[in-house]
């Protein structure tokens, strides 16, 4: 598994806009890429500051991450609200990558919820 992580320091007077565009890009990428299996969004008490945590099954669907249509609509539309963006990409490990494997199983066995 293939981890990213973005920290994102948005312009405090479009941090609410960029919640609802990262949330909406978040829940495409999930719906639209098979191999986005976690996109997580997070704010920290710093207003403006938002975490992504985002597992993909190889580096190669991450880059096709970034080729697809609704995040680079994302990017393009956010680019001049972000003040600064660091991006670091992990390998998931032993355990955990077998725990989120496991996890991720699970939810694609769920019935979904219409």
């Amino acid at each position: 598994m293939f981890v990213v992580v973005v920290d994102f320091f948005v312009q405090p007077s479009f941090a609410k806009q960029f919640e609802e565009v990262v949330l909406k890009n978040a829940s495409d990428s999930r719906e639209l890429e098979p191999e986005c299996v976690v996109f997580d969004v997070c704010t920290s008490s710093q207003e403006g500051h938002f975490y992504l945590y985002e597992v993909y099954t190889s580096e190669a669907a991450f880059g096709e991450h970034l080729q697809a249509e609704h995040f680079l609509k994302f990017s393009e539309l956010t680019a001049s609200w972000v003040d600064k963006k660091d991006v670091k990409t992990y390998k998931l490990l032993g355990n955990a990558e077998r725990a989120e494997q496991s996890r991720i199983d699970a939810a694609r066995q769920a019935p979904s919820v219409a």
